[in-house]
């Protein structure tokens, strides 16, 4: 008998551990649903706000509001509101509005909101329709942005190629280089000191420069 009640014992331990297992690396709500490991998904559509604690491998997701506290990597992603607290890397996005706390890529992606960049930012192809705020070093190009503001407390550098920006806002001390056929076509304004901008020859600024100065560059 004792044998036996051992073994029930040692069968209800089992299903307790694997129950808690299972609870501890997702749980979910009728409103969201959280990760707290890894996750891969191919043609996933999240019918609530996600959260993962780890990294995310994301092909073809469809999200509303989703949240990756590590790093992502993402493919075909279409959504509403999108938080990466690490390093992202992502090919073709949809999204109202994105923030990036930590190095990001980003090809071809359509921003209909905001972008918050609070780290180094690399974009192409990308098309923002209100703000972006940029916290770093950045270089994007063949995009289309609204108003852009740069600000750091570190001296930056902030590239951008044969792209379309309405307005420049710069709040710190970051080098501003317009190449390849930028063109602003409101004005740039630097906010705490005279600042610089570097300016190809077939690149121009359609409104003024206020409290700053156009160096032109040299072919």
């Amino acid at each position: 008998m004792k044998n036996k009640y051992y073994i029930i014992l040692a069968i209800i331990s089992v299903l307790c551990v694997n129950v808690a297992l299972a609870f501890w690396s997702s749980s979910d709500s009728n409103n969201e649903i959280v990760y707290n490991k890894s996750i891969t998904f191919h043609n996933k559509q999240f019918e609530q706000d996600v959260i993962v604690n780890g990294s995310a491998h994301l092909i073809g997701a469809k999200f509303a509001d989703l949240t990756v506290n590590g790093s992502l990597k993402g493919k075909n992603l279409e959504g509403k509101e999108l938080t990466v607290n690490g390093a992202a890397k992502i090919i073709k996005i949809s999204a109202d509005n994105a923030t990036f706390n930590g190095k990001v890529f980003v090809s071809e992606g359509q921003v209909n909101s905001d972008l918050k960049a609070n780290g180094f930012i690399s974009a192409e192809k990308l098309k923002v329709g209100g703000e972006i705020e940029i916290t770093g070093s950045a270089k994007i190009k063949d995009s289309e942005l609204n108003e852009v503001f740069l600000n750091s407390k570190k001296r930056n550098k902030a590239v951008f190629s044969n792209t379309t920006i309405k307005n420049i806002t710069i709040m710190d001390k970051t080098k501003l280089t317009l190449t390849n056929k930028s063109v602003i076509q409101g004005r740039v304004y630097f906010e705490l000191a005279e600042g610089k901008v570097y300016l190809s020859k077939d690149s121009k600024i359609m409104g003024k420069v206020e409290n700053g100065e156009i160096i032109q560059l040299k072919d």
